[in-house]
């Protein structure tokens, strides 16, 4: 009997001895352990099922997720030319490598060879910038064009490879919020910038070599021996060996970044107000209580301060930018340190450092550049132009659609001028060359704010984006057709009021009234004859609406003021009232009927007020009952809420998009059933076929997905490329499949290369070795 224990339990040898006692302890060990477990399984099934709450971290196993099978090692990696649809917020160049990087708003970085201007690199950061001023700079590459510099919103810096594109380091984000990051002139350090302090580590090791008590922009000297910093009311140079405070520079007006240090060393340039400017007092009301300023009681002009980095003392001040447009946002000397280039607030402007003279002006309506060797100044007047410094002529005016620039850089040889554009729907990245003006490179990208797709047919699938309608054949996901089209096939503008039509598109319901009285109208698209009136009163801003499918019922959400959202349902035949839903918060909410009408799912964000300034992260999904608005079933999501909700034909399963994942719930308990995810971009767009076997996903990065729903499977990816110019309509487009099939439209091979064993091949290098798409299913 003991030799049975033995045959299944490997004991301790001095222990065999007493083995029947360990195993019958064992035993009631392990009995009392599964009761237990019993207990709580029907404690916590009690508690859910009187409370009709889900809690998605309590789920005791996480449901499969489908992601599609990598590329096998032996396999060329297909790698897509083009800009991020995102729009790109800063530009940098290596100073001694043949390497340019662009930081975009989704978070990524993309690394680009400018021997070829091939892209050999996406990063994905993992983190999203929401906005940027022009002297901000967010990322920056090492001299030797090896690694980037990137600082998140949060200020931390992590340092990227831009040959394997792997994270090496992340650096700790300094107190207070992120200002700037430079890279010393030997590639040895890097120094980061925040509100309340700077930073200087060694890149080596990760470890922080210095730590000033300095605020705001930061600078290093040429030989990178001096280092700089400007803040809100003072700046200093200090020595980075020793650590010892060269000097400081301050007067009773106060300094403000940037900071810039000549190239000789003997001058540092940086903003700060005028010691003349007198604000006065501010202004009062009738009952002579003061109250918060306008605009113009803050409108004035900054000045640009010039420095004498040895003894600190002030030499010159010259007329900088208005303090409402941001102020100077650029300094930079020229080459030789006799000249000053300044840049803000709609102009740019050169100056005589010796003894201030003012040389000439140049209008932008953003960012301005000064070239290497100090010879042109680029600047933007709805598209980027340059301008001779000896003599302030146009030299040349840039071929570009009139959309807002707001990032500007030379290249280190002064051969190519980048922009970052931020216009949505086209090319978000340019390059030009120099000497003849010319466009040498578009990148141009994915359509932008793809936000629905639907199946027309088992046979055809559409996405609509703010660059047009694609028609796709989902089987072999060719593309049948693009043309230009309104940004919601759904919606229908009437001035500044807001309309929407019935499923069969024979009834349209708009908005009348006031803003806290509003009524709907719905009327015959037809015959423009009024159906019926439905009141609303104390309605204020309109949100999100869903019609049933049948047409009978339509749901809106409303804002009602402070704190307070409400989501009413009525009978479009009658105008009566039907619900009025429970449980709303505070935020946006997406609505959504099941097939038959009987109840309506909802996205719900987390308040935004809490008491005592407290945050929760309880987004959450909600089913209600549609004729009583009482909650049936509802499920916690945490720190993501879900962007689209939609059924399946069947009503049995919701689908949901939270980041980048594709959830499937039970329609009825809400509990997750399974996820498919594929890349990192988020989903904004999701619709199932009619018979339920397939569900499309639109992407934010403008990608559509067709996923098998059992099993989950990913069959197949279509991209429609953007038109560079951003006028015309582009044709070109690409398709493909995790097991490497692929097709792809004639013109979009120029936006194609293939990686192969760490090098880049063009588009026909693999055609015969790789197996073009037949049929996906």
């Amino acid at each position: 009997m003991q030799q049975s224990y033995n045959s299944e339990y490997i004991w301790p040898r001095d222990a065999r001895d007493v083995g029947v006692d360990m195993k019958s302890s064992y035993c009631r060990r392990v009995r009392m352990l599964i009761l237990l477990a019993i207990f709580w399984l029907a404690l916590t099934s009690c508690e859910q099922t009187t409370e009709n709450t889900i809690v998605a971290a309590s789920h005791r196993s996480t449901p499969p997720v489908a992601h599609p099978d990598p590329p096998r090692k032996d396999q060329p990696e297909l790698v897509l030319q083009y800009a991020q649809s995102d729009r790109s917020l800063d530009v940098t160049f290596a100073s001694r490598a043949p390497v340019f990087a662009s930081s975009n708003e989704d978070g990524s970085i993309d690394i680009w060879d400018t021997r070829n201007w091939t892209l050999k690199r996406t990063v994905d950061t993992g983190t999203q910038v929401m906005s940027r001023n022009y002297n901000t700079k967010d990322i920056v590459l090492s001299p030797d064009g090896r690694s980037v510099a990137y600082m998140t919103g949060s200020g931390e810096v992590q340092i990227w490879a831009t040959g394997s594109g792997k994270l090496i380091k992340r650096l700790p984000a300094p107190v207070g919020l992120p200002v700037s990051v430079k890279w010393s002139p030997d590639g040895r350090r890097i120094a980061a910038g925040s509100t309340d302090v700077v930073r200087i580590w060694d890149v080596a090791s990760g470890k922080v070599i210095r730590t000033f008590p300095a605020t705001g922009d930061v600078a290093f000297s040429a030989d990178g021996k001096i280092f700089g910093a400007a803040g809100e009311n003072n700046a200093f140079l200090f020595d980075i060996a020793s650590g010892r405070k060269i000097c400081s520079f301050s007067d009773k007006a106060g300094v403000s970044g940037p900071i810039a240090i000549s190239p000789g060393g003997q001058y540092v340039a940086t903003g700060g107000e005028d010691p003349d400017w007198d604000p006065g007092p501010l202004p009062r009301d009738e009952d002579g209580n003061e109250f918060a300023p306008s605009e113009a009681y803050y409108s004035h002009e900054l000045k640009v301060k010039i420095w004498d980095a040895r003894t600190g003392s002030r030499l010159r001040m010259f007329s900088g930018h208005n303090n409402l447009g941001g102020g100077t946002q650029v300094l930079q000397f020229t080459p030789d340190g006799r000249r000053l280039f300044s840049a803000g607030d709609g102009s740019a402007d050169l100056w005589n450092v010796s003894n201030a003279a003012h040389i000439r002006s140049f209008s932008t309506s953003g960012p301005g550049a000064l070239s290497p060797d100090g010879r042109m100044v680029a600047v933007t007047e709805g598209s980027p132009a340059m301008f001779s410094v000896a003599t302030g002529k146009k030299l040349i005016r840039l071929r570009a659609p009139p959309q807002p620039v707001i990032s500007l850089a030379f290249s280190p040889d002064g051969r190519f001028l980048a922009a970052g554009d931020q216009g949505p729907g086209f090319t978000s990245l340019r390059l030009w060359g120099v000497e003849n003006g010319r466009l040498s490179r578009a990148m141009q990208g994915p359509p932008p704010d793809l936000h629905s797709v639907g199946f027309v047919s088992s046979t055809e699938v559409f996405s609509n984006s703010l660059n047009g309608i694609y028609r796709w054949d989902p089987n072999t996901g060719k593309l049948r057709s693009k043309h230009k089209g309104p940004k919601d096939t759904s919606f229908m503008g009437l001035g500044n009021r807001w309309a929407l039509l019935t499923p069969d598109g024979r009834k349209i319901v708009a908005e009348s009234g006031e803003v806290f009285d509003k009524s709907f109208v719905v009327c015959d698209l037809e015959t423009g004859k009024l159906i019926t009136t439905i009141a609303a009163a104390r309605a204020g801003s309109l949100g999100s609406a869903a019609f049933s499918p049948n047409g009978r019922y339509f749901a809106v959400h409303a804002w009602l003021g402070p704190g307070s959202n409400s989501v009413r349902i009525w009978d479009i035949d009658t105008g009566r009232k039907l619900s009025e839903l429970d449980d709303i918060g505070e935020g946006a909410v997406i609505l959504v009927f099941s097939p038959d009408g009987k109840t309506i799912a909802g996205s719900l964000p987390s308040p935004v007020h809490m008491p005592e300034g407290k945050r929760v992260t309880d987004n959450k999904i909600v089913i209600w009952d549609t004729k009583s608005g009482m909650t049936k079933q509802r499920l916690i999501l945490g720190k993501k809420p879900a962007r689209v909700l939609t059924f399946s034909p069947d009503g049995r399963t919701l689908a949901a998009g939270i980041g980048a994942y594709i959830h499937l719930h039970n329609a009825e308990s809400l509990h997750d059933t399974g996820s498919m995810c594929a890349g990192k971009s988020p989903v904004s767009a999701l619709a199932f076929s009619t018979d339920g076997r397939f569900v499309a996903a639109g992407h934010e990065d403008g990608r559509v997905r067709l996923w098998k729903t059992e099993p989950r499977r990913l069959l197949i990816t279509m991209l429609g490329f953007s038109p560079a110019d951003g006028q015309n309509v582009s044709q070109d487009w690409i398709a493909y499949t995790p097991d490497g099939r692929y097709d792809w439209s004639p013109g979009a091979a120029s936006l194609l290369k293939w990686r192969y064993k760490g090098k880049m091949y063009p588009a026909e290098a693999f055609s015969r070795q790789l197996q073009r798409i037949t049929t996906v299913w």
